[in-house]
């Protein structure tokens, strides 16, 4: 598997996360689905925005030393 398929992966995987979660905070409105949000939701949707565009790089630098070494 490639860094484009894996990260297409992640996308997928944080879409899904985010579209369960927003189903699950329709029924599930108290202080404790606002501390679930901000400990684990929030957290987790920011680490994988920084590891998404992180592969980018990584994409983008292994692209040009593919380039290279033709």
């Amino acid at each position: 598997m490639g860094m484009t398929d894996s990260r297409a992966r992640i996308d997928k995987a944080m879409k899904e996360l985010l579209l369960v979660w927003s189903y699950t905070t329709h029924t599930w409105r108290d202080s404790n689905a606002d501390a679930f949000q901000k400990k684990y939701i929030d957290n987790w949707e920011h680490d994988m925005r920084n590891t998404t565009q992180a592969m980018d790089a990584m994409g983008q630098v292994l692209g040009n030393c593919r380039r290279e070494c033709e």
